[in-house]
């Protein structure tokens, strides 16, 4: 079983550094058995008149599938974001059978999945769906009118090309897993059903990261997981420092 992230630079106030330094602390704490890979990469080269984000975002998946395409048949990887922390063991994830799992929002949402959690079982035909998922986010990348109206729906560009690939035929011949975000993945949409005794993954995102980072936006609404981000900082740093 092996955990993959990457992230590109430091940003504000060593944020990037940080955060990957709690998914490693927590990676060991919860998922023990698991081999652990934190990247840091460059920053892509940026693109004129295309957004930032949009341009990293399709140089991390980029990334997440030269890692898929390197791991041997029948590896279990975990494809994350490195603004997470880990909260509880993510093993019992394997007892269902799929090729490729990510996770869903609720019914309620203004975007039905978040495309930071995806688990792979390695294989030609999951290779095969990452390389597509990947083609497809590099055609949005270079066709506004091609994109917009999958992020119209999903959001984003790696989120918009993977709600594309789910659609499309290639999805039809893949064992494919809907895991739900307030368990797997707890992000914006899902923060106000956190439950430590529920929530396996938290997802240290837009709001919440200004929260941590800056004090600004949400610090008041989001003050226990905020809390819970800076404990276990805290704690890796003493780990590193024993």
């Amino acid at each position: 079983m092996t955990i993959y992230a990457c992230y590109f630079g430091a940003g504000v106030k060593d944020q990037w550094p940080r955060l990957a330094r709690v998914l490693a602390y927590t990676a060991a704490q919860h998922c023990a058995a698991w081999t652990l890979q934190i990247d840091a990469i460059g920053y892509p080269r940026p693109l004129a008149r295309v957004s930032a984000g949009y341009v990293d975002n399709t140089h991390k998946l980029d990334r997440w599938c030269e890692v898929v395409a390197a791991a041997a048949d029948g590896t279990q990887l975990l494809l994350i974001d490195a603004d997470t922390v880990i909260l509880r063991p993510l093993d019992s994830v394997w007892e269902t059978a799929f090729d490729v799992a990510y996770t869903t929002r609720p019914a309620t949402s203004r975007f039905p999945l978040n495309a930071g959690v995806i688990f792979v079982r390695v294989s030609d035909r999951s290779r095969a769906f990452l390389r597509a998922w990947r083609d497809e986010n590099r055609q949005m990348l270079k066709d506004t009118d091609r994109h917009q109206p999958w992020r119209k729906k999903f959001g984003g560009i790696n989120q918009a090309a993977l709600g594309a690939v789910l659609a499309s035929p290639r999805a039809a011949d893949m064992a494919i897993a809907r895991l739900p975000c307030a368990e797997w993945n707890c992000e914006d949409s899902t923060w106000p059903l956190f439950d430590p005794a529920v929530t396996r993954i938290l997802h240290v995102k837009s709001q919440l990261r200004l929260a941590i980072f800056q004090g600004v936006s949400g610090a008041a609404r989001w003050k226990s997981l905020v809390a819970l981000w800076r404990a276990r900082e805290l704690a890796a740093g003493r780990s590193a420092s024993v």
